[in-house]
């Protein structure tokens, strides 16, 4: 018997106990399945957190300074900075104010209000969509103009050119002088909910000339590791610890530890669904010593003419390895719409199960099949054909 007619006899016995057949395949359906659809969404949310983190800016470097009794570091941190030019593209402040900001009738509570130097937008990657960013003559004249965000121009100015307005925030009017492209992650428009005005107004809105936060953006990651142990030597003699103190620190990092988790995560989740796999196999071998015992006068028939153990052996491993790959083919398309539901209706995206994971889980199945079918296969090949015969 050659492998096309072992193949055609399978699926001729598969077909002629379908409900059987099926309730054998269902453990590697669901197993496939789960596979598909946890590995999916856990690489969907790694997807998301990428793009939070690209919103926000690649090799940024967080700096904070608090000191009390001692003179404002600003000046200093912003000239160290600049000097720094092969490692360090830009700086600024990035201190906050919360108020009501209002043009005409029209009132805004939740928009936060960022104190920043002319390289902010560098430093946080926020791109103009009309008009012009602030200046270093904006800073230095102490001039009360603004940038704003793409939700407070949808809030306050709906389709309305918002360049050359004026709004005003915590009772001070600034002029509008440009608007930032929106950000349009799926965490949300809350990083289009700003404002930026020159850092030198920070008495005005905030009664205090000091800052505490600070944004450096550096050139490449290796220059982020390198900045940051240049800002740490640089603030430690800066800041005396009796009268202050700082801190620094990268995003990367965070971004590099969430993609750790987040590969953990889907091993554990992947590793959690595969056992269903094994019980699908366990199923598969459970049905097929079931074949061998119904169709033991059938196998010692074949003997009995001359069949070779190998053709036997090959028979029922292609029985058992069909029945595993219709329940793999099966589970990859059950697996495939509910990830699209599924991503959809929990995180708002499109989310396909990749290639290499839709045709590793079939493979995984085939294998299944071959391995769990192997010890039926072997003990049907080992069969006499005398007691065989005898087989009611």
């Amino acid at each position: 018997m050659n492998t096309n007619q072992a193949f055609k006899m399978s699926v001729k016995s598969i077909l002629a106990n379908k409900v059987r057949s099926f309730l054998t395949m269902l453990g590697i359906i669901i197993g496939v399945a789960a596979v598909i659809v946890l590995v999916s969404l856990v690489s969907g949310m790694q997807r998301q957190m990428q793009e939070y983190y690209a919103s926000l800016g690649t090799n940024k470097i967080n700096v904070s300074v608090y000191t009390w009794g001692s003179p404002d570091i600003t000046s200093d941190l912003y000239d160290y900075c600049l000097s720094l030019d092969n490692l360090v593209t830009g700086v600024t402040p990035n201190s906050t104010y919360w108020g009501t900001v209002k043009y005409l009738t029209k009132t805004v509570t939740d928009a936060q209000v960022y104190l920043g130097s002319d390289q902010y937008s560098v430093c946080s990657n926020y791109q103009l969509a009309s008009g012009r960013d602030l200046s270093y003559m904006d800073v230095l004249k102490y001039k009360k103009v603004c940038v704003i965000g793409s939700k407070v121009k949808e809030s306050l100015f709906n389709y309305a050119d918002p360049v050359g307005k004026t709004i005003v925030i915590g009772g001070n009017s600034f002029k509008v002088v440009g608007v930032y492209a929106s950000k349009g992650t799926s965490w949300g428009d809350w990083m289009d909910n700003m404002i930026v005005v020159p850092y030198t107004l920070n008495r005005l809105l905030n009664k205090t000339t000091q800052m505490t936060e600070f944004v450096v953006k550096a050139k490449s990651a290796d220059a982020t590791t390198e900045a940051i142990t240049r800002l740490n030597g640089f603030l430690s003699t800066r800041v005396d610890s009796n009268t202050g103190y700082y801190n620094v620190y990268s995003e990367n990092t965070w971004q590099e530890q969430g993609n750790q988790q987040t590969m953990m995560l889907s091993l554990v989740l992947g590793g959690i669904a595969g056992i269903s796999l094994l019980v699908g196999g366990i199923g598969i071998m459970n049905i097929m010593l079931v074949t061998v015992t119904e169709r033991t006068r059938e196998i010692g028939i074949r003997k009995a003419i001359g069949a070779e153990r190998r053709a036997i052996i090959t028979q029922f491993l292609i029985e058992s390895s069909v029945i595993s790959a219709m329940g793999g083919v099966i589970g990859i398309v059950v697996g495939t719409l509910l990830t699209l539901v599924l991503g959809k209706v929990l995180m708002q995206i499109v989310l396909f199960p990749s290639l290499a994971m839709t045709i590793g889980a079939f493979l995984f199945s085939v294998v299944i099949g071959v391995g769990f079918g192997l010890y039926p296969a072997v003990k049907a090949s080992a069969l006499q054909p005398v007691e065989a015969l005898r087989a009611e």
